[in-house]
């Protein structure tokens, strides 16, 4: 987004459908980690520049550059999309304006845009594309799920999470399942041409059950249906191995299948 001048920026936002649940409730995983990054780019900022500001969110322009002002076509742009989004709810405005402001801060500071740490509202902005808005008490309530409000200090040891990619966080969210789950993925034989893609399964237990887990295999269409393969491998002394991975290689699994189907060979 660094190199996206601000009325870029507002275009975006003002494509986006803001309530929008039921994307919010699919993309539940996805929107979460997009809020713990901005959370966490947000705290090196804060940090970097000693700022006295209203955490979580705020314009962080005019914390870092008080003097500087967007152009007035722009302004006069970004103030009628608010007063035509008043539902939008204070915090979100909050962020819609400090998102366009970085925009027109980097697009004309140098000295601001050379600084290493990610721009704070690129993950937000896309978590906005992803389900719309939120709101702000107690708790950060992505209307699909809610996270606690972290300080600046836990924020900053948040895991980086760099992705903004559709597909790829398509992916994340297609790992949701009920209740505690494990990943494996197991070799797949080659197909009539040669080419051989692994097979993902997830396994969960499902809450208050005092039952064997549910395992459910990733098929073609990119559905989660039910499978007993794992069990069969387990302990059958087989030459198919199969391995237990995390979320981030289960994800990569599933956006490889998506490509896939879709005629690529990489995510866009």
């Amino acid at each position: 987004m660094n190199d996206v001048p601000p009325l870029n920026v507002l275009k975006r936002l003002r494509a986006i459908e803001w309530d929008n649940l039921d994307g919010a409730i699919n993309s539940r995983y996805s929107r979460n980690l997009l809020m713990w990054e901005y959370l966490r780019r947000t705290a090196l900022w804060v940090k970097l520049h000693d700022l006295d500001c209203p955490w979580p969110l705020f314009d962080i322009a005019e914390y870092i550059a008080p003097d500087f002002h967007l152009g007035r076509q722009i302004d006069s742009e970004l103030e009628q999309f608010l007063i035509r989004s008043s539902n939008l709810g204070v915090f979100v405005a909050r962020a819609v304006r400090g998102a366009v402001r970085w925009a027109g801060l980097i697009d004309s500071s140098n000295e601001i845009a050379s600084v290493e740490i990610p721009c704070p509202y690129e993950p937000l902005i896309v978590m906005f594309e992803r389900g719309g808005g939120f709101w702000l008490e107690e708790f950060i309530d992505l209307q699909g799920s809610m996270i606690p409000v972290s300080s600046i200090e836990s924020s900053m040891r948040f895991d980086p999470f760099l992705v903004t990619s559709k597909v790829t966080l398509d992916a994340y969210d297609m790992l949701s399942a009920p209740g505690y789950k494990t990943f494996y993925e197991i070799p797949d034989i080659a197909d009539t041409s040669g080419t051989s893609q692994v097979k993902l399964i997830r396994r969960y237990f499902l809450a208050n059950q005092d039952s064997l887990p549910v395992d459910e295999s990733l098929d073609s269409e990119l559905n989660w249906t039910k499978t007993s393969q794992l069990y069969r491998l387990e302990g059958s002394g087989h030459d198919i191995r199969y391995l237990e991975v995390d979320q981030h290689r289960a994800a990569s699994i599933i956006e490889q299948k998506i490509c896939w189907n879709q005629g690529r060979n990489t995510p866009l």
